[in-house]
């Protein structure tokens, strides 16, 4: 578990750092917490077994070890908080879902240090609660850091953008949902219902209804994020133009030059990516050639010459000593 949720510890502080207009607070002493939970995740493993017969002293070691885990944890959390204390906050999706990342991901560590116990543990042992412990940590920690990383990096490896309303929607569904599902298993192990067990007393149907309902309002959520993908990935008018990152032109009809509308954009998108970070970024084969990427003369050339991706442009400037010639003549006569 302390491995899986790594990768979503440093796509919140980018995100935090990001929608807040502030550094993150201690770098250092997160990085140092992050080393600590990973080497630390290697001694903590039988805490997932008090109750096989192992003798006191074992499980006192694996109780300690698990609380002592939290220390590195809770200098995150902390840290988190301070970043966004007094930041200019942007309630955009990314920073909502990091935001519940925070909180949902706090709750599951205090339930956490509840199980880190071995008697109380020997108590919830395969019960409700133990799922509702490391669904809050991983289904609602690791995942919303992984949703807050997709849509903050979204317009960076893609080149288009998304439906602020529909992530919005998806947020909202999402965090609803998690929490009608996985809330009330708490309650319900607390009153004994047992895991891994398909049917269940009447006295437990309560709770589980409301699971359920939360569970389909979870379903609804990916609905809408699968909507908003469709969107993003075949809506040939969404187009990415902030500071003219990845496209340069646009027809009036949204229309990409010599590419057919009802095919998927999903391959030309990695491409206009992977052209953006190794040839628009560096810029070194416009600076080879003396050309400003963004100049009027670019924009005439490509608009004379049907060609509006980047991509296929660098391609056709490599092989083509006449379109070479043209632009530096029109760079040198200004």
């Amino acid at each position: 578990m302390y491995i899986l949720i790594i990768p979503a510890f440093g796509i919140v502080s980018h995100t935090l750092s990001d929608y807040s207009g502030r550094a993150v607070f201690g770098p250092i002493g997160m990085i140092y917490a992050m080393c600590s939970i990973g080497i630390l995740g290697f001694f903590v493993w039988a805490h997932h077994m008090y109750s096989v017969g192992m003798d006191l002293d074992t499980r006192a070691y694996f109780t300690v070890a698990t609380m002592i885990i939290a220390i590195p944890t809770g200098i995150k959390i902390f840290s988190w908080v301070t970043t966004i204390y007094g930041g200019i906050i942007q309630l955009s999706v990314p920073f909502l879902f990091a935001a519940a990342f925070l909180i949902l991901f706090t709750f599951g560590g205090f339930t956490g240090m509840m199980l880190a116990n071995n008697t109380i543990d020997l108590l919830f042992h395969d019960t409700y609660f133990v799922v509702a412990h490391f669904h809050y940590v991983l289904s609602l920690g690791a995942v919303f850091g992984i949703f807050a990383g997709f849509y903050h990096w979204l317009g960076f490896f893609s080149g288009r953008s998304y439906d602020k309303i529909l992530g919005q929607f998806h947020f909202y569904l999402i965090f609803l949902g998690s929490n009608l599902t996985f809330l009330p298993m708490h309650w319900l192990g607390i009153a004994g219902m047992p895991r891994r067990i398909p049917d269940y007393p009447d006295m437990y149907s309560g709770w589980n209804f409301v699971c359920t309902v939360g569970s389909y309002i979870n379903g609804l959520g990916l609905v809408i994020f699968f909507i908003l993908l469709f969107f993003v990935f075949f809506d040939m008018t969404n187009i990415y133009l902030v500071k003219d990152k990845y496209f340069l032109h646009q027809d009036n009809q949204g229309d990409l030059g010599f590419f057919n509308k009802k095919k998927s954009l999903f391959i030309i998108n990695i491409f206009q990516s992977v052209y953006y970070n190794l040839i628009n970024k560096s810029n070194f084969l416009f600076e080879k050639l003396g050309l400003n990427l963004y100049s009027k003369e670019i924009l005439m050339v490509l608009d004379f010459f049907k060609i509006k991706n980047l991509f296929f442009f660098n391609v056709v400037l490599k092989k083509n000593k006449f379109l070479t010639t043209v632009l530096i003549y029109l760079t040198n006569k200004n």
